[in-house]
C-alpha cells in the first residue's frame, strides 16, 4: 500500500477561518433550529413520527431513522453554514440544499402515499421499484449534503478575509 502526504499550505492571516463571536453563536442557534424544523415537519408528513391525521401505508425500515437523523444534522449545518457565510459576506448559493432537503425528505417519505408516483408507476410498481431504493436515496443524499457541507466550507474559508478584521473596522478599510 502506498502513503500519499500532501502538504498544504498554511491560509495567510487576514483570510483564515475564524468561528467565533456573535456570528457563530447564531450560525449554531440557526443550525440547530433548522435540524430540529427538518426533523419535525418531515417526520410529521410522512407519518414517521405518529399523528392521528396521517396514516403510513409503508412502515419505515430500521435504516430510515439514522438517515433521516443525518440527513437533518447535515441540513442543520449547511443552514448555520448558510447563515454564517451571509454575516461574513461570502457569498453561497441555496438551490442545492433545497434539493438536497427535498431528496432527503423523498428518502424517509411513503412512496404508496405520493399520489404523483402511484400515478406515474401504480402501487405495484411503486412497492416494486421505488419502495426498495428508497434507503439508498437517503444514503446517497447524506453523501451529496456532506460533500456540499465540505465544500462549502471550504469556499467560507477561502473567501471569508472579513473574518480576522476587528469587530469595530468597517470593510473596505486599510
Amino acid at each position: 500500500m502506498v502513503g500519499v502526504s500532501v502538504a498544504l499550505p498554511s491560509a495567510p492571516r487576514a483570510s483564515r477561518f475564524v468561528l467565533d463571536g456573535p456570528a457563530l453563536k447564531e450560525a449554531v442557534a440557526l443550525g440547530l433550529a433548522a435540524a430540529v424544523g427538518f426533523v419535525t415537519i418531515v417526520g410529521v408528513v410522512t407519518d414517521a413520527i405518529d399523528v392521528p391525521f396521517f396514516v403510513r401505508r409503508t412502515p419505515l425500515l430500521a435504516v430510515d431513522y439514522p438517515i433521516w437523523a443525518l440527513n437533518a444534522l447535515l441540513l442543520g449545518f449547511l443552514v448555520g453554514l448558510g447563515h454564517y457565510a451571509r454575516r461574513m459576506r461570502v457569498g453561497l448559493g441555496s438551490g442545492a440544499v433545497y434539493g438536497g432537503g427535498f431528496l432527503a425528505a423523498f428518502a424517509v417519505s411513503c412512496p404508496a402515499c405520493n399520489g404523483l408516483l402511484l400515478a406515474a408507476l401504480g402501487s405495484s410498481g411503486v412497492a416494486a421499484y421505488v419502495e426498495p431504493v428508497r434507503p439508498f436515496i437517503g444514503g446517497v443524499t447524506a453523501l451529496f449534503l456532506a460533500w456540499l457541507l465540505v465544500r462549502r466550507v471550504r469556499a467560507v474559508r477561502a473567501g471569508c478575509t472579513a473574518c480576522a478584521l476587528p469587530a469595530a473596522a468597517p470593510l473596505g478599510s486599510p
